[in-house]
């Protein structure tokens, strides 16, 4: 991932008191052990898209209420949990 770039995700509240959105910041040494240890290979090419949607389905409401929870411990324990999660 380019520098400047980052992932991120947010729901679009039903209305503006409901809004809420999470940061996602690797470290370049995380991206490279991530696409080395699946073995992902660079793709090349026109058609390229820099925005993704996703539908907030039951998968991503327990992934985002795990980060919440993982918010609220120490910083060496979220560090590490971070990190499996990740994987």
């Amino acid at each position: 991932m380019k520098r400047g770039n980052c992932l991120r995700t947010e729901r679009l509240p039903n209305s503006l008191d409901n809004y809420r959105s999470i940061l996602f910041f690797f470290s370049n040494q995380t991206l490279i052990n991530f696409i080395q240890k699946n073995q992902i290979n660079s793709v090349q090419g026109e058609g390229h898209e820099s925005i993704y949607s996703f539908e907030y389905d039951d998968f991503l409401r327990t992934l985002v209420n795990g980060l919440i929870e993982i918010n609220h411990l120490d910083a060496d324990t979220q560090v590490k949990l971070l990190e499996v999660k990740f994987e």
